[in-house]
């Protein structure tokens, strides 16, 4: 029984020892976590400390930013722009930050400190670029870069600088000048005509003058009627694809965007533009001088008129930026520009022939008389360009200007050539007795069928190589579409003389009897004619301008709306009318006749010979008032214009230069150049390209290292930088 008891009190020890020690556990498990509840909730309010000291301090950074773009002391503590230097303790929520900007144009850095009430505060410091955003793969490596479309140079036109063709390469002759080396890289691909002063790469070389090495692809086909004064390599490989350069289209759209929406077409006016977007035409009126201060796109059309100036604001420095034209994932035809110039009237290019072989020109205020290579009857000319004309006459005589001097070409026929006109230097028509059609097509003259045998043809204009009309004995007109001639309705059976197209929908056709027709576009018709005499020969310069001649003294005009006869100084037969302006018309006829309108009247001029006068021609004057586009005035600054217009004539081309440019760099994207005036440009790209007249392409190597960026530097519109907690 004392065992028992012994043991129970023993039991009990036992049972006291592990109720304390539970007891310890417990107080210990229980402290453990009232602990760490209260580190836990330590923990929260320092995150949140943390986390809105460090809002206030990005807050701070926002309003430093956004003072930097400022234009104005909008709430910036008295510092804007560039001048920004920060503020401070500018009260925010629960606290204020502190902001702090150094660095110089190059780099800025903002320093933001963020202070709670509790004192608790974080900084941030970021680092901003003083270089706007850029696209860096616009740098051509061409002075010439043509899509597989190719290239036609004409007349004196030149390229200083490396050229590449993914098409046939055709030059106008030997006057055209490629100083540099140049690749086609079409599959047989044609080269023709050119000179050029280095190498060429292309399978087939057709009289040109290289004087550097010839590649090409075999022997007897690959080169011919060629001068090559270094190395000739056959069986050469055909010139690798290059593709065209391709602007980043989404970052100008938005860069442009940056700048506001202008709704519908915008007149600009002297002042600053950009970067704006327009979503219509933007017109740069008679000089007026627009400073680019950012990229302009217009989902429209371009037009610079005269002495009008696009200009990249001086603090470019280095950097160009650039005028986006039309929508790049729909291109229109009207998606163009076009720096387009009034020419002057210039007598200086006029030429008359005549009977017996005469050719005269007008030099120095006097009409002289050139050395003829025929002394047969010449009937018609046409002077196309400056080293570019044609003459028919008598017994199938024809002859060409080349620039320099008058030769007789080779003719297929004896039938005689009444009329002549070309369109290009690859593409002329003459007609004549017996329903003669022959056609230049570069290297030959050649017969082509009328759809009237027989039938007299009087008179042709070419307007386009595809565009092409006559007009004959019985009030035949007859249609050529770029293929094949047609016959075409007409409303007289009155014999028709001569034609000619303003437009292809607008031209005049006129004949015996007093006979004048009009075309609208779909039809020709008959219009009321203030004579009953024979008329020869009629010319237009606009919807509202235009003259005819013929028989006994007869001179005519239209003013838009009717034609009225005017009154000759002289008694003669009129043969030939020729406006290359409103101002500046030249008639000539009978016995030497030769007359000329200044705009206000008629006058006669003295001719060397008194044989009959049967033709006139001359070229357009030069521009009096040319519009410009240039860069920054730095070196390494430039002007880009990318043009999304599809169109494919001369005067849809997405980029139409008629002269006056001297620099900046023009792509189309889609469609074609025609580069058609007296100036020089630094690049051109588009799918064709067209260079007429004296145009040139001379190439600057800064181009390959210039950066275009989407805004003048130290603009600050845009930054980006890099973002990190200061330890």
């Amino acid at each position: 029984m004392r065992r028992s008891r012994q043991q129970e009190r023993t039991d009990r020890g036992f049972a006291i020892v592990i109720i304390m020690v539970l007891l310890g556990i417990i107080i210990a498990f229980t402290l453990t976590m009232t602990g760490y509840i209260y580190s836990t909730k330590k923990v929260k309010y320092y995150v949140q400390d943390e986390q809105n000291a460090i809002n206030l301090a990005e807050i701070g950074i926002s309003k430093a930013i956004f003072c930097l773009n400022s234009e104005y002391d909008a709430g910036c503590d008295g510092t804007w722009g560039e001048n920004y230097v920060g503020e401070t303790k500018v009260v925010a929520g629960h606290g204020d930050y502190v902001t702090t900007v150094t660095g110089e144009s190059g780099e800025r850095v903002i320093e933001s400190v963020g202070t709670l009430l509790n004192e608790s505060s974080r900084t941030i410091v970021v680092t901003l670029s003083g270089d706007p955003l850029s696209d860096p793969a616009l740098a051509p490596a061409f002075a010439l870069q043509v899509g597989a479309s190719g290239a036609r140079l004409e007349d004196k036109s030149s390229i200083t600088g490396p050229v590449y063709s993914g098409g046939d390469f055709r030059c106008d002759s030997h006057y055209n000048d490629i100083t540099g080396e140049i690749s086609v890289s079409e599959t047989n691909g044609l080269l023709s005509r050119c000179d050029i002063t280095g190498d060429a790469h292309s399978d087939r070389i057709w009289r040109c003058d290289v004087t550097g090495d010839a590649y090409y692809d075999v022997p007897v086909f690959g080169i011919s009627q060629s001068t090559v004064s270094g190395t000739h390599y056959t069986e050469s490989t055909t010139p690798e694809d290059i593709l065209m350069p391709v602007p980043d289209i989404d970052f100008w759209e938005a860069s442009a965007e940056y700048g506001g929406l202008i709704e519908g077409d915008h007149i600009a006016t002297t002042g600053n533009l950009g970067p704006i977007h327009i979503t219509g035409d933007l017109t740069v009126p008679t000089s007026v001088t627009v400073t680019i201060q950012g990229p302009i796109w217009v989902d429209g059309a371009v037009t610079m008129e005269d002495g009008s100036v696009f200009q990249l604001d001086p603090t470019f420095d280095k950097y160009g930026s650039v005028i986006l034209i039309g929508d790049y994932d729909n291109p229109q035809p009207g998606n163009q520009i076009i720096v387009d110039c009034e020419e002057t009237a210039s007598s200086s290019n006029v030429n008359i022939v005549g009977d017996l072989g005469n050719i005269l020109t007008y030099d120095s205020g006097n009409w002289v008389s050139e050395t003829s290579p025929t002394a047969e009857a010449l009937w018609s000319m046409h002077m196309r360009a400056s080293v570019d004309g044609w003459a028919v006459g008598n017994a199938g005589t024809i002859i060409h200007w080349d620039g320099t001097s008058w030769s007789s070409e080779t003719s297929p026929t004896s039938n005689l050539l009444g009329s002549v006109s070309a369109a290009t230097n690859f593409a002329a028509w003459a007609v004549g007795a017996a329903g003669t059609i022959v056609r230049w097509d570069g290297f030959n003259w050649q017969y082509e069928t009328s759809p009237y045998p027989g039938t007299a043809l009087y008179g042709v204009h070419a307007y386009a190589a595809t565009d092409i009309w006559a007009v004959g004995a019985g009030g035949i007109i007859i249609h050529r579409d770029g293929t094949s001639w047609s016959a075409v309705t007409s409303p007289t059976s009155n014999l028709l003389r001569d034609v000619t197209m303003l437009s292809e929908a607008d031209g005049w056709a006129v004949g015996d009897s007093g006979t004048i027709l009009h075309y609208n576009g779909t039809d020709w018709s008959s219009v009321s004619s203030p004579t009953s005499n024979n008329l020869r020969a009629v010319s237009v310069a606009s919807g509202s301008d235009a003259w005819a001649v013929g028989d006994s003294d007869t001179i005519i005009r239209w003013n838009g709306s009717s034609w009225s006869t005017e009154t000759s100084p002289v008694s003669a037969s009129f043969r030939d009318v020729d406006m290359r302006a409103v101002d500046d018309v030249t008639i000539v006829g009978t016995v030497g006749t030769i007359l000329n309108w200044d705009g206000s009247s008629l006058t006669q001029q003295t001719s060397p010979v008194a044989d009959d006068l049967n033709s006139t021609s001359g070229l357009i004057g030069s521009c009096a008032n040319p519009p410009n586009i240039y860069g920054s005035g730095h070196g390494s600054s430039y002007l880009m214009v990318v043009s999304n217009g599809s169109g494919t004539g001369v005067d849809t081309a997405a980029v139409y230069l008629q002269t006056g440019v001297t620099g900046g760099l023009f792509l189309a994207t889609h469609g074609r150049i025609s580069h058609l005036g007296d100036s020089s440009v630094s690049h051109m790209s588009g799918e064709f390209i067209y260079m007429a007249s004296t145009a040139s392409v001379v190439f600057d190597a800064n181009l390959e290292h210039s950066v275009f960026s989407n805004s003048a530097p130290g603009s600050w519109r845009i930054k980006a930088g890099t973002w990190y907690e200061k330890e």
